[in-house]
Order: C-alpha cells, then sequence, then structure tokens
C-alpha cells in the first residue's frame, strides 16, 4: 500500500483493513498490531493476497466497504451471491373431476 493509498481510505476502510492483519490473517513474523502507518511496510500483492484470502471471514454487513477498499487498492474481486434455489414445482398438474 502506498502512502497516497493509505490517506485515501475512509475510517470504515481502514478499520476492516486493520482488523484483516490484526486478527483474521495475522503475520507470524514479526508478531505485532499493526497500526495504520504500519500498512505501507506491506508488499501489494502480499496485502492483496491477505485482503482476497479473508472474504469469507466478513459479514455481508461490511462487503460494501471491503468493496470499496478493495478498489482504492487497486485489487479485482467480485463478491457473487448465490441466489436460493426456487422450490421446483411441475406445470404438468392436472385438475379436474373423477
Amino acid at each position: 500500500m502506498t502512502l497516497n493509498q493509505l490517506k485515501e481510505l475512509t475510517k470504515d476502510e481502514l478499520s476492516i483493513c486493520l482488523h484483516i492483519v490484526n486478527t483474521i490473517s495475522p503475520t507470524t513474523n514479526p508478531k505485532m498490531e499493526f497500526e495504520p502507518k504500519h500498512l505501507v511496510w506491506f508488499r501489494h500483492d502480499m496485502l492483496a493476497k491477505k485482503l482476497v484470502d479473508a472474504f469469507p471471514s466478513l459479514k455481508p454487513e461490511g462487503h460494501a466497504i471491503y468493496s470499496s477498499l478493495l478498489k482504492k487498492l487497486g485489487i479485482q474481486h467480485e463478491i457473487k451471491y448465490e441466489q436460493p434455489q426456487q422450490p421446483v414445482t411441475s406445470s404438468n398438474q392436472t385438475t379436474g373431476s373423477i
């Protein structure tokens, strides 16, 4: 992440990013709690992988902010929602009297 990208993030986007790097996908070496200024230490590809891999752990309420964060960082990602299956009904039912 560049310093300019960091400055463009909203509080919510920054919160999600920090939550991912500190809680969902923390580094093992160095073991530390990252602050906003530390996000520029990450190589773009490493941060992108952490963010994309963390998606299943995010609640749907945060998806819009997450998408905005990825867009600002130039990371391509599409959120696909599974459509609930519709019950199968037969249109060949016959009604009538015997």
